[in-house]
Formats: structure tokens, sequence, C-alpha cells
């Protein structure tokens, strides 16, 4: 007799309110883990547009998982054997929000000319190729408010305007704007169509900061679950007071500061604000330069 081990992967791999993750490809080796890998990080910001307060909150534990997986990417993969049921079995996201991928296994009758074996049926990922999560579009910087390159207020994220992640579509569209959790429904284009395309991830970040930060800081009722209680032993020192020295602290707008001291209602609004007019200045005359030039390249993937 003859076995096969098929692996489905799950509809809704995470979910966050009123997002849903579609399935990572599947990997077999380092690299295609860190493909996978990439692709989560890409999926990041779209959670905070679409989850809804206050269940935007659970995107930082998706975030946190994709890196987690990254991780495994590297402490795993090297040894020769890895793949996603494995990377779940030894990374699996906190609380209820994951669902793992289903292994089954049949047997069967060999035909007349097989050996007794067993086979792994994996998605083929040939033509996506995700991009390296380093924006075209820029993050801004200001040291009184406290926000940076990764230390953006609250930590919401800029979404990614990065290369096309789509071979057939890379040629006539090299660009690719990562704001929907499927980047196949994500709009692709050439530069001069889009050439205020940051404009656009800077408008979104305003609103998702507005939505997700400034909301829970008005309405601490998000508060109640037990799993929020325990982001209480987040690190970091929260920011006690309204000044420059206490945004630059490392933690300052953690989730569990939200609401307390410095990160009243009013300030995070003028916060959200500040980076959102930044945001418009640093990217006014923003190039790709030469990112995007060949298909999955080291300069643009």
């Amino acid at each position: 007799m003859c076995t096969a081990t098929h692996t489905q992967p799950a509809t809704c791999e995470f979910k966050c309110g009123n997002w849903c993750a579609p399935a990572l490809p599947d990997w077999k080796d380092k690299s295609s883990c860190l493909n996978a890998a990439k692709t989560c990080s890409l999926q990041i910001a779209s959670c905070f547009k679409t989850a809804g307060w206050p269940k935007a909150i659970e995107c930082f534990d998706f975030s946190k998982w994709c890196g987690q997986v990254e991780e495994y990417c590297h402490n795993d993969c090297p040894s020769g054997n890895c793949g996603k049921t494995d990377c779940w079995n030894k990374r699996k996201p906190s609380g209820s929000n994951g669902t793992p991928p289903t292994v089954s296994t049949t047997v069967y009758p060999c035909p007349a000319t097989s050996t007794m074996a067993t086979s792994v049926a994996r998605p083929s990922t040939t033509s996506h190729c995700a991009p390296t999560p380093t924006n075209i579009c820029k993050q801004p910087t200001n040291t009184d408010w406290g926000y940076g390159p990764g230390k953006p207020v609250a930590g919401v994220p800029l979404p990614v305007v990065g290369c096309n992640d789509n071979k057939k579509d890379w040629k006539s569209n090299p660009f690719k704007f990562y704001n929907h959790p499927d980047s196949r429904s994500c709009q692709s284009f050439t530069w001069n169509q889009r050439p205020n395309v940051c404009a656009d991830a800077c408008q979104e970040q305003y609103e998702d900061c507005v939505d997700t930060y400034v909301q829970s800081c008005n309405d601490q009722s998000w508060r109640n679950g037990s799993k929020y209680h325990k982001r209480t032993n987040d690190n970091g020192g929260c920011a006690a007071s309204n000044t420059g020295s206490e945004w630059r602290k490392s933690g300052c707008d953690k989730v569990h500061c939200w609401g307390q001291g410095g990160n009243d209602g009013n300030t995070a609004k003028k916060r959200c604000k500040a980076q959102y007019q930044d945001c418009l200045a640093v990217n006014k005359n923003v190039q790709p330069s030469d990112q995007c030039q060949s298909w999955c390249d080291a300069k643009g993937n």
C-alpha cells in the first residue's frame, strides 16, 4: 500500500475582527520560508485598516507572529527539513486568532510501477516573489513627538509601497501598494501612473492611527478583556507626560500605555496628525530610484 500526506491551508489563517489573512505559501527551505515571512509582513498594515476597533489592537499579535515566522526561517530551516506545519508546532500564534494548516494522510493501492512512498502536497510559489517590506515611502522622524523609522506613532505602520509580487503583471506594472491582505487585490502600477502614491500611504497610516490609537485612548472599554490586561507586562516605559523626553523613551506609546499619562486622546490625535504632515513632507518628491527594475532582484525584493 502507498500513502500520501496532504497539507490543506486554512482559508482564514489569522483573523482579527473584520480582517482575515489568507494562508501564507507553504515552504520547504530557507528561501521559500523567508518569502512567506515577507508576505506576512506585507499584510500587517491591511490588518489595522480593516479589523475595526477594538479588534485592530490584535493586529500587534499578528505582527509579532510574522516576526516569529522569520525567526523560524533563520533558526530552523538551515538544518534542512522545514515547513509551515513544523513552524506552527514550534511558534504557534498566541491566543485563538490563528488557524493552523490541516494535515491528512490517505492510504491507497500502489500503482504497478510505483514504490511505497510518502508525498507532501505543497502549492507552487514560482510566480510569486514577495518583496522585502522595505518601503519606497519613508516613515518620517520627529524627535519631539518620538516617532521615526521602526518606531511609528503607537506602532501603527506605514503601508508598504514596493515591488509587484506577481511575475506576470510585473513587466507592465512594476510597483504595488500593499494595503489588502491578499496581494492579488492590491493595485499595481507604473510610477508615472501614481506619483503621489506615498501620500495615499500617509493618509492610510493617519486613519489607522486615529481609528486604533486615538480611539483606544478615548475609550478604555477595550481593557475589560483579560487578554489586554496581560499587556501590562510589555517592556518599555510609558510616557508620563506630553514632553519630548518622554516620547523618546522606548515603549512610550505601547498598547498598555494608551489612555494613561501622556497618551491621552487629545495628545494622541496631535501625534497622529503631526506624523501625517511630516509623512507628506518627507515623501513629496520621493522616487523609486533603481528599485524593481528586474523580477525578484536583491535591490527591489
